[in-house]
């Protein structure tokens, strides 16, 4: 009996120790998808495998691949790539590492960074917060009422040790 005691217990705390959690996603049709695929297109054979055809993009792998940039020495056509390459960092700035992206135009406590509007980043510990809202106003061929599409919601984004 406590055989088996000891290798349940020694079983669950390597299952434990090895797992990690789902990784962030970049949200759908968004701006990075059409930069990620240019970046593809245009670097493809010199930077790392990157499976553009599988969506959404994990934010772990985008910034492994932006991160591999300056590492191969690539240098973009100009102000555009420049912006773009820090759009890209914005995104996925909890990946990567020795990297601190601050906000020119932080108002109090909020936009810490760019691409959040409230964030707590303590040592091994991660959550960042943004407001999602989305207001729609249409009206059909030969109605006269209008239609009216209001979404509000929140993201939350964060982790753990940078496991979960």
């Amino acid at each position: 009996m406590l055989k088996k005691i000891f290798f349940l217990v020694t079983g669950v705390a390597f299952i434990i120790n090895i797992t990690t959690a789902q990784g962030t996603f970049i949200p759908l049709n968004g701006d990075a998808y059409h930069l990620i695929d240019r970046l593809d297109i245009e670097y493809g054979k010199v930077l790392p495998q990157f499976a553009t055809n599988m969506k959404p993009y994990n934010r772990q792998h985008v910034a492994a691949l932006i991160s591999e940039i300056p590492i191969q020495n690539i240098k973009g056509s100009g102000k555009r790539f420049d912006y773009n390459l820090q759009y890209l960092m914005n995104e996925t700035s909890e990946w990567l590492e020795d990297t601190t992206i601050t906000s020119k135009k932080r108002v109090w406590i909020f936009y810490p960074e760019p691409a959040s509007m409230f964030m707590v980043n303590k040592e091994n510990f991660l959550l960042k917060i943004n407001p999602v809202i989305h207001l729609q106003l249409g009206k059909e061929v030969n109605e006269n009422s209008l239609q009216f599409l209001n979404t509000r919601g929140i993201e939350l984004r964060g982790s753990i040790a940078k496991r979960l």
